[in-house]
């Protein structure tokens, strides 16, 4: 298969990973109730309509090892943010400013040179539940960064609004290796994300623990995710005995590969996000 598909658009899922597909065309955008595409392998993929952005149910998008798409590839006739303008949407209810898509695995696309640093911080309204893609290093976006192996960041100072709002929100990377697995295909893990709020006299409070399931292939990966905490009214109420930090705890969950592990995390608390212009 070396072109894109006329088919139904009335599909929910399209798999074209490892086809001879070169571009995906700007007419995407009619298939307008797809949920899942995946194009893993696709070596000849070499372009990508931004026009995938206007398909609003779209939840997993999988450009993984197309070692031929590059930044330029997003490149399109029309601007970011006139896609961004026809964008009716989002699932996840703290996102309520227009936003696009963004791929959610680039993992193996050597070719892909971004600055991600730019990406998000240019680019607030940009959407994703998660972003998986091969790096070494913790992005510099996320201002609060571990160093060495420690899977805890901590004494954070948090805003006296902080509490006080309905949803403690952050944005989360975390750096897996998964270098020494014996397993050589895709496979599941789980990171699990608490907090403890703390404050003076060593009074403190847990949240739950809310756990992020992903996909990955062996090697060091970045992933990068929407944490949300949801605060109920008791909680709130401790707000009123002066809460002042947080520390915030990453563990990594896989039964099928005991070998991977976390080899650094960061966040970037939702009053650091920037302001869409």
């Amino acid at each position: 298969l070396r072109t894109f598909p006329h088919i139904s658009t009335n599909m929910t899922c399209l798999y074209l990973s490892r086809t001879a597909i070169e571009e995906v065309p700007w007419w995407i955008e009619k298939f307008s109730r797809l949920h899942w595409l995946s194009m893993s392998g696709c070596n000849r993929l070499q372009s990508v309509s931004l026009h995938i952005s206007k398909l609003k149910y779209l939840e997993k998008v999988d450009f993984s090892d197309c070692g031929s798409l590059t930044e330029a590839s997003w490149n399109d006739s029309s601007s970011v943010e006139a896609v961004a303008t026809d964008i009716i949407h989002s699932k996840l209810p703290v996102l309520d400013e227009a936003s696009y898509s963004f791929p959610g695995n680039l993992i193996n696309c050597f070719n892909f040179k971004f600055n991600l640093d730019r990406i998000l911080l240019s680019q607030p309204q940009i959407d994703y539940k998660s972003i998986r893609l091969s790096g070494e290093e913790v992005p510099s976006y996320f201002t609060h960064r571990t160093t060495g192996t420690s899977s805890s960041v901590t004494n954070i100072l948090l805003p006296r609004t902080s509490l006080c709002q309905p949803l403690f929100r952050f944005k989360a990377c975390a750096m897996v290796d998964s270098k020494s697995s014996p397993r050589d295909g895709h496979f599941e893990f789980e990171i699990q994300v608490s907090c403890r709020f703390k404050g003076r006299l060593g009074k403190h409070f847990d949240s739950p623990c809310r756990p992020h399931k992903f996909g990955k292939l062996k090697g060091i990966h970045l992933v990068i995710f929407e944490c949300c905490f949801p605060l109920n009214e008791d909680n709130a109420a401790q707000a009123e005995l002066n809460y002042e930090h947080v520390d915030i705890e990453f563990r990594l969950s896989n039964l099928i590969d005991t070998t991977s592990k976390l080899e650094g995390v960061g966040i970037r608390l939702s009053h650091e996000f920037p302001s869409p212009e």
